[in-house]
């Protein structure tokens, strides 16, 4: 069969259509890690891995976007949603794997919860939903969208608001 070509700024990455067309639909987190677990997808520590779908839930592409040290949250969102145009893409999930902790329990850190704040804001704005991002380890999986979702809608509010007025300096904290 054919393939996607996704592009970032330092790879292009060929992916064939006819092994992701016959892929389960993903409908929760495990449903992610059993899709990477049957394609062995291994994803290094600080990597982030976007995950293309359709309107019906179903993978049609991914990109890597590997380690930056000078950006540790994670690619920047204009990256991540250019890919996704590029890809013909319904609806994304991302998946990032913890940059320090590879092992054990972990709390995201407030500038990972910022930048899926970020990333979540882009998608709605573009219309194309991002439905979840996830950060994993070797033993433990943390949803930033799911699990944070206060907190994360307190980041979003505080993000917003600082790019509609970039004059005003007292946010409500509430």
């Amino acid at each position: 069969m054919g393939t996607i070509t996704s592009q970032s700024p330092n790879m292009m990455t060929p992916i064939a259509t006819s092994a992701l067309s016959n892929q389960p639909p993903i409908r929760k987190p495990e449903d992610i890690l059993d899709y990477l677990r049957a394609l062995h997808i291994q994803i290094l520590p600080g990597d982030t891995l976007m995950l293309s779908l359709n309107h019906a839930n179903i993978p049609i592409g991914r990109h890597l976007f590997p380690y930056n040290p000078i950006n540790i949250v994670g690619p920047h969102p204009q990256q991540v949603f250019r890919v996704a145009l590029i890809q013909q893409t319904a609806r994304l999930i991302l998946v990032s794997a913890h940059p320090h902790i590879r092992r054990g329990p972990f709390s995201p850190t407030d500038e990972q919860l910022n930048h899926a704040a970020q990333c979540s804001l882009t998608g709605q704005l573009l219309n194309l939903p991002l439905l979840d991002y996830l950060l994993l380890n070797d033993t433990s999986i943390e949803s930033l969208l799911l699990n944070f979702h206060d907190k994360l809608s307190r980041y979003a509010l505080r993000y917003s608001q600082q790019h509609a007025n970039p004059l005003l300096t007292n946010l409500c904290q509430n």
